[in-house]
C-alpha cells in the first residue's frame, strides 16, 4: 500500500536517520545506532527513538542511564549509556514518538529511528540499510524459507547500504565483489563497517579489564543476541576452552536460565573460569546479581563497537553532513 501510493509516510522538519534491514535480526543496528550518533557533530542535540522491543510497558517511555531493561528494552539502554546527552525514548507508534520528541524542550536537531525499514508511517528523509558480511540480504530468503522480513527489492528505498562485521582485512577486490552482489542504485552508496572488541566489565564491580591483561584457562559464554558468530570467533584467540550457551535474541532470564548458567559454570574445571557475555545480555543478567544464590558468579562484559574502515567513515560522514545541513541552512557543520 506504501509502494502504491494508498498509505503515506509522515515526514518531519528536522532530519530523521532511519537505520533497519530487511534480515531478521544479527546485523548490528544497535552498535550502528551509537556509531552514528557519535559521528553527527556534538553542537546538535540528538535524539532516538526505538519500538523497545522486549519490554514490559507500553507506550511512551523517556529512558535513563539507569533505566532498566524490561522497561525500555536492553537495546535502548546500551544507546543512552553511550550517548547520556541524546534524548532515547522508546514507543511502538513512531509518528506519536517523533511528535513527542519534537515537543521537548530543547528540542532535538536530529532525530534516529531505530530499526525502522519496516516501519513506514515516518518517512525518514536519509535510510540506511544494514547486512551482515556473512549473511547479505542479496543471498537470502523470505520467511519461512529463509530469514528475510521483506523481498530484497526492498533495498532499493534505502539511502545507504552498509554492510556490517566484516573482516578487517577485507580487500578492494571483495570490496567491489559484494557491491556488484548487492547491485546499488545510482542514489545509492555502499560502505563497510566491522566489529571491535576493546575489552571486558566485570559486572558485579563495573572494573574494565584489557585483553592484555585477561587471563582465562576456561570461558563459558552466554548470549541471548541473534547472531553471535562474530563475537565466538574473536574469543577462541582469547580463551584455551570456550562453552557457549545460546540463548533467543532478547532472552529475559530468567532463574530457571540463571541456574542452569550456575550448574555449567559448575562443571567447568579451570583453574581461571569465568563467564563471558554481552553487553545487551547483561542488562538483563545484572539484576540476578543481586541473588545471593549466583552473586558469586564471575561474570564479565565483553564490550563491543562497530568500527569504521577510514575510507567509509569519510563517505558517510559526507552523505549525513550533507543530508544535515540540507535541514539546518548552516554552511559547515564541523
Amino acid at each position: 500500500m506504501f509502494d502504491l501510493g494508498v498509505f503515506r509516510g509522515h515526514s518531519f522538519d528536522v532530519p530523521v536517520i532511519a537505520v533497519g534491514n530487511l534480515r531478521v535480526g544479527g546485523t548490528g543496528k544497535t552498535p550502528a545506532i551509537i556509531a552514528l550518533l557519535a559521528m553527527v557533530p556534538s553542537k546538535f542535540h540528538l535524539a532516538v527513538l526505538s519500538r523497545g522491543y522486549g519490554r514490559s510497558t507500553n507506550g511512551w517511555f523517556e529512558v535513563a542511564t539507569d533505566s532498566e531493561a524490561d522497561q525500555t528494552g536492553d537495546e535502548p539502554v546500551l544507546i543512552k549509556q553511550s550517548h547520556p546527552d541524546a534524548d532515547v525514548a522508546v514507543m511502538e507508534n513512531r509518528v506519536k514518538g517523533i511528535e513527542r520528541l519534537l515537543g521537548k524542550d530543547p528540542k532535538p536537531e536530529v532525530v534516529l529511528l531505530d530499526d525502522a525499514m519496516q516501519h513506514r508511517w515516518v518517512k525518514p528523509g536519509h535510510l540506511i540499510l544494514l547486512t551482515a558480511y556473512h549473511q547479505r540480504y542479496s543471498s537470502d530468503y523470505l520467511l519461512p524459507m529463509g530469514r528475510l522480513r521483506e523481498h530484497r527489492s526492498a533495498a532499493a528505498r534505502a539511502d545507504t547500504i552498509l554492510v556490517t562485521k566484516c573482516p578487517l582485512g577485507l580487500s578492494p577486490s571483495e570490496r567491489r565483489m559484494i557491491k556488484d552482489e548487492l547491485g546499488p542504485k545510482e542514489h545509492q552508496e555502499v560502505c563497510f563497517s566491522y566489529e571491535e572488541y576493546p575489552g571486558l566489565v566485570e559486572l558485579s564491580t563495573g572494573n574494565q579489564v584489557e585483553w592484555k591483561t585477561f587471563t582465562a584457562d576456561q570461558a563459558l559464554l552466554v548470549t541471548g543476541i541473534a547472531d553471535p558468530s562474530t563475537l565466538l570467533l574473536f574469543l577462541e584467540d582469547k580463551v584455551q576452552s570456550l562453552e557457549h550457551i545460546a540463548f533467543r535474541d532478547h532472552q529475559d532470564f530468567t532463574e530457571s536460565d540463571m541456574e542452569r548458567i550456575l550448574s555449567q559454570f559448575r562443571m567447568m574445571q579451570g583453574e581461571t573460569t569465568l563467564v563471558l557475555t554481552t553487553e545487551k545480555d547483561a542488562q538483563r543478567i545484572a539484576k540476578w546479581m543481586q541473588n545471593e544464590k549466583f552473586a558469586s558468579l564471575p561474570v564479565y562484559v565483553v564490550l563491543h563497537r562497530m568500527q569504521w574502515f577510514e575510507k567509509d567513515r569519510e563517505i558517510i560522514e559526507k552523505r549525513l553532513n550533507g543530508f544535515i545541513k540540507a535541514y539546518s541552512g548552516n554552511d559547515s557543520l564541523h
